[in-house]
């Protein structure tokens, strides 16, 4: 994902990406932007590269993206295909976060904006951004629905199971008043016949994705299967972001549990962008998973 930034008062392009441990420039473009890297020694190892030494670090840099601006550090080092890229680091700083599947960037803070990115292109100057602000249309710490919740108390005199009682709650327009008749003759009209498609739809239809707030704690379900493992990124019961894959032939030899603790490992991997620095709960239905608490 790329966007445009204003580095030291003047505009670059960089990649935002959440697999860069720190926040990188190479040689060329920190002159550009002049910046003064201060000589310090260290290396960095990229994939499937040797370590290469780093040409110094450019400290307290001021650094502005949509309405979040701060001072940022700059690894100077030799770079291949990116002039300027933007690790945790500065996720960590401005708490943004990359949603792919939105072709944005959330940044939470005292200013919560939405960037909008564009994929960069061979022979281009690079993308353009555009910020929607959202500090003049929303409160501060209040979340944001796409529908109107309505909140109904339960009249049941006898508690009912968390599991069932979650899925009554999402079901209930679809659900009888009142259970069927022992006695009662089988019918099945356009009345029937509606619920029914309506049932289908609910479950084939894609949920609409959240945005993610840094400032509330995240659910990780995960579940794995002989041939695949997945999971779901949730906040307040909303789906923030996917996650499946498929086994390989060494990993279907692997037993159940196993697998399960396959299926947390590959998810908190892949969202660690959304839970590092945040509290997070994972829920598994596989009993002997839960030993890596420990």
């Amino acid at each position: 994902m790329y966007v445009e930034v204003l580095v030291n008062g003047r505009r670059g392009n960089a990649m935002i990406d959440t697999g860069a441990t720190h926040n990188f420039i190479s040689q060329g473009e920190a002159r550009r932007l002049g910046l003064k890297p201060i000589q310090e020694g260290g290396s960095m190892k990229a994939v499937n590269s040797a370590a290469k030494p780093v040409h110094g670090v450019a400290r307290n840099i001021p650094t502005k993206l949509g309405d979040w601006s701060g001072n940022l550090d700059f690894t100077v080092a030799t770079m291949d295909d990116f002039n300027l890229v933007l690790g945790m680091d500065f996720l960590r700083a401005s708490k943004a976060v990359p949603m792919p599947h939105l072709g944005s960037v959330l940044v939470a803070g005292q200013h919560p904006c939405l960037l909008k990115t564009c994929k960069m292109r061979k022979g281009s100057k690079g993308p353009l951004l555009s910020a929607m602000q959202l500090k003049k249309g929303l409160k501060r710490n209040e979340p944001t629905f796409l529908a109107t919740l309505s909140v109904k108390e339960d009249e049941a005199p006898h508690e009912i199971p968390a599991a069932l009682d979650k899925l009554l709650t999402e079901f209930e327009d679809l659900l009888p008043k009142e259970l069927p008749k022992k006695d009662r003759r089988w019918e099945w009209s356009e009345k029937q016949q509606k619920a029914f498609q309506k049932l289908k739809d609910s479950v084939v239809r894609e949920p609409v994705l959240a945005l993610p707030n840094p400032n509330k704690p995240f659910e990780v379900e995960t579940d794995a299967s002989d041939f695949s493992l997945g999971g779901v990124l949730l906040q307040d019961g909303h789906p923030i972001a996917f996650e499946s894959r498929k086994l390989n032939s060494t990993e279907r030899k692997y037993a159940a549990q196993e697998k399960e603790l396959l299926a947390i490992v590959h998810c908190l991997r892949g969202w660690r962008h959304y839970l590092l620095g945040s509290k997070f709960i994972v829920r598994t239905d596989n009993t002997a998973a839960t030993h890596f608490l420990s």
